[in-house]
């Protein structure tokens, strides 16, 4: 079956998704932006921050955006 994959066991839905733009995942959690950076992903100092997704800004890297997305979902566990 090639339905959408649960990112969370929890039953919410996750906090950071795909199709959220960078920018807007940045300003969620003060923490993002050295998660991205670490990373890979300098984007909190891009100007496509604005205009691309988390999975845009991940696939011209080679990012893997279910490893970033574990990771950024990870930061409500803390």
């Amino acid at each position: 079956m090639g339905g959408k994959k649960k990112q969370a066991s929890s039953g919410r839905e996750p906090r950071f998704t795909r199709d959220m733009l960078v920018s807007d995942a940045v300003d969620a959690d003060p923490r993002v932006g050295d998660i991205l950076l670490r990373l890979g992903l300098p984007c909190r100092s891009c100007i496509v921050a604005w205009h691309e997704t988390l999975e845009e800004g991940c696939a011209p890297l080679g990012l893997e955006v279910n490893r970033v997305l574990a990771e950024l979902n990870a930061l409500g566990e803390e």
